[in-house]
């Protein structure tokens, strides 16, 4: 059965496992992939399974794209899905009957979260802010949720609507194969940093020198042990010092974008 849900991915040059991703939509009776320019065998992948590939100029993050999503799918409920992403087949059962019960009928439902597990180099990750127990958005009602272009913030539901969660049992989860390197991982994350800064002063952010010192240690000690990225070994301990990374990296961003476009007063004092 095809629901009218438009499943929407994203890709550039990130065939390895979009055949996969691709073949799971085949519930929803649009299937759209955006290339942003893959040299690989996206596109040909691609032309398999989907019912529209569009040609998009190359973007820094992936939300910019999605900030538009309204101008191509036809269909009022739209599932957000990564290349790098396999919903399993316990998770598709339930957002069929979630959709065929409660969604298509629904006036106050604005997104759907699901449950959402990390591997790192395909493996499993049991601890770090990656590992543990995570959700994220799949399903959006395209009027009534709030997309930005803000890196790993602000989107949300308007105003008067709802989020439904679907909760963990089992394997009822998006395999998330986040990172098959370091060197991918780092890359990836390098052009997130960029807008950090500005995607944090936007939403009234502010740091400052001491902030900047603090952040990394606070950060590593989330990752390894609050959120036990030591049952993950040395691979835990080594993506806890990434997450302190990109923590201060981040943090340093905004700092450098606050002192850019604060008004120049203080000094005046």
């Amino acid at each position: 059965m095809n629901l009218a849900i438009s499943a929407v991915i994203v890709t550039y040059n990130e065939d390895k496992y979009l055949e996969q991703a691709l073949s799971k939509l085949k519930f929803c009776n649009e299937i759209i992939v955006i290339d942003l320019g893959s040299t690989d065998k996206s596109i040909e992948i691609a032309k398999k399974y989907a019912t529209k590939i569009i040609n998009h100029p190359r973007v820094p993050v992936v939300e910019i794209i999605h900030k538009k999503l309204s101008e191509f799918v036809k269909n009022k409920w739209v599932l957000i899905q990564d290349p790098d992403e396999i919903i399993d087949d316990k998770l598709i059962d339930e957002i069929k009957q979630l959709f065929i019960n409660k969604l298509q009928n629904s006036k106050d439902i604005g997104a759907v979260i699901v449950p959402w597990q990390f591997y790192f180099k395909n493996r499993k990750l049991k601890g770090t802010i990656w590992g543990r127990e995570n959700y994220r958005v799949l399903l959006v009602h395209i009027d009534r949720f709030i997309f930005t272009a803000d890196v790993h913030r602000g989107r949300r539901v308007k105003e008067g609507y709802k989020t439904y969660k679907i909760k963990l049992k089992g394997y009822n989860i998006i395999h998330h194969f986040w990172a098959q390197s370091w060197k991918q991982l780092f890359k990836k994350h390098k052009r997130y940093i960029v807008k950090e800064g500005e995607t944090r002063f936007n939403q009234g952010q502010k740091t400052n020198l001491i902030n900047i010192f603090v952040v990394p240690f606070k950060a590593f000690k989330q990752s390894f042990w609050n959120k036990k990225g030591y049952k993950d070994g040395l691979t835990g301990f080594l993506l806890s010092l990434f997450w302190a990374w990109y923590s201060i990296s981040s943090e340093i961003s905004l700092y450098k974008y606050q002192k850019k476009h604060e008004p120049e007063h203080n000094n005046s004092k």
